[in-house]
């Protein structure tokens, strides 16, 4: 059977995370965002040269339909490389010039964040799932397509109201649990979808030396049986 170890990295997230949460009135919605270079140099299933319009075009769409009273409060996050000469921070000040700009790493913010939205199948999903925060996700499926064994605890996140087809729901979602995300992420069938998929795509641990120590040991007894 399949060894899954608890990630260093996220463990350590979630628990800065969780010391240092705060869900007051001041903070912000954060659409985490994502890119890649203009030309391809390794082959994955992520939006790479032209389809990356398409891509943005679905940002574009869910800031559009947030309502003007969340002017103010959202902040992008862009990707920390810049691979197209500034082009859509361009194109959104000039579409959305209420958007505040994002100038940091997203997860030193992540603790004050309200609700984050990630608009991507990419790391940012995992680390937000996996340190507990309100976190809303959409993305288009042809362009981030998954393997049909992940297809199941995608589901429950459908399920949960976590994850969303299109933008426009997403920032209905958005819209209608702003004012107290974290009375609906507590709710157990939501906590239950998360862990679920925490469990098998970023799963943490308090103790995730000892366990990596753990799985390690155990693997070597299998090898010298």
């Amino acid at each position: 059977s399949a060894c899954y170890v608890p990630s260093l990295q996220l463990s350590r997230l979630a628990q800065q995370t969780r010391r240092a949460r705060g869900l007051g009135s001041g903070g912000r919605l954060l659409l985490v965002t994502t890119t890649n270079p203009r030309y391809r140099y390794r082959f994955d299933a992520t939006p790479q040269g032209a389809e990356l319009e398409a891509y943005w075009a679905w940002q574009l769409r869910f800031l559009q339909a947030l309502p003007s009273d969340f002017h103010g409060r959202v902040r992008y996050q862009p990707h920390c490389h810049e691979y197209h000469g500034g082009q859509i921070h361009k194109r959104l000040q000039a579409e959305c010039p209420w958007l505040e700009w994002g100038s940091f790493p997203w997860k030193r913010g992540l603790p004050l964040t309200r609700l984050a939205v990630v608009d991507h199948l990419g790391t940012p999903a995992l680390e937000a799932l996996a340190a507990n925060v309100p976190t809303l996700l959409f993305w288009e499926p042809e362009r981030w397509p998954v393997r049909p064994e992940a297809e199941p605890y995608l589901e429950d996140l459908r399920r949960a109201g976590i994850l969303w087809p299109t933008p426009e729901e997403a920032a209905t979602a958005a819209e209608r649990l702003f004012p107290e995300p974290a009375a609906w992420w507590g709710r157990p069938t939501v906590q239950e979808a998360r862990r679920r998929f925490v469990e098998r795509f970023a799963r943490t641990d308090p103790d995730s030396v000892g366990a990596l120590a753990k799985a390690l040991e155990s693997e070597l007894e299998q090898v010298r049986a």
